[in-house]
């Protein structure tokens, strides 16, 4: 990461250094330098194998694992949503993890990150794995989203003016009703802040199912770090609900 922080240094805010962003990380996340095979679990025996991007440190993907399998570690058959798939290294973990019974559903909407994900899961030859190009949110639309690095946040919350990208996002009661998938078992999400808006838009499943949840939840939204409000979502829909593991801070909860 050390040129584009050199350079990302020099440029003030605003959209020339936002397009910069963009177009420096696409390159970098095309250009890959061979394969490294990944050990994902070692008690278990779960390993990956991953293309290896010029700007992306696999180990600090490695360190949230055990962070989200923390309170519930997904069974054979289960259904899970990755939400902020990021390049797969938890949508590949989940997948051996359920099985050819189960499924994983991997939302990625940003570009770069996305076509890496796909390359990834390819390179593991996975069928129980799902990729949307689709953020999640409270409704199907059309949001503007910013790019910090790698990572990127949708403007709704995030009121920085000049965001030229548009991502399109969808509500998982919705995305589940278009496809006829009724249950749900485990939702993971690193969303850079949209996790509240992504529990509004999936009440109807979290009545229908007892979901369990790990949600990064360290971001700061309206001044807030998000585990406050999620907790308070969690307890009003009648799940219980606490924030741990230090290292990425997660919300885990379950019915």
């Amino acid at each position: 990461m050390g040129l584009y922080h050199q350079i990302s240094k020099l440029m003030p805010e605003g959209k020339l250094k936002n397009r910069f962003r963009n177009i420096f990380y696409k390159i970098s996340n095309s250009i890959t330098l061979g394969t490294k095979m990944l050990i994902l679990n070692k008690e278990r025996g779960i390993k990956g194998r991953f293309h290896k991007p010029l700007f992306v440190r696999y180990s600090d993907c490695l360190e949230e694992l055990p962070g989200y399998v923390g309170k519930y570690v997904p069974q054979k058959g289960d259904v899970v949503v990755d939400a902020g798939a990021f390049v797969g290294n938890f949508a590949v973990y989940a997948s051996k993890l359920v099985g050819p019974e189960g499924k994983v559903i991997a939302f990625e909407p940003e570009e770069s990150n996305y076509r890496l994900l796909k390359r990834n899961i390819k390179l593991n030859k996975l069928k129980n794995v799902i990729v949307i190009k689709k953020g999640l949110w409270h409704k199907d639309d059309l949001l503007k989203f910013k790019t910090k690095g790698p990572e990127s946040c949708l403007a709704d919350f995030d009121k920085e003016e000049n965001l030229s990208n548009t991502i399109s996002v969808v509500s998982l009661d919705s995305f589940f009703k278009r496809n006829r998938i009724k249950k749900l078992d485990f939702v993971k999400m690193d969303i850079e802040g949209a996790e509240i808006r992504a529990i509004e838009g999936m009440k109807n499943l979290m009545q229908a199912n007892k979901i369990n949840f790990a949600i990064a939840s360290y971001h700061i939204v309206e001044g807030k770090q998000t585990c406050i409000k999620l907790e308070k979502m969690f307890k009003e829909m009648g799940y219980k609900s606490n924030t741990g593991y230090p290292r990425h801070q997660t919300t885990y909860a379950s019915k």
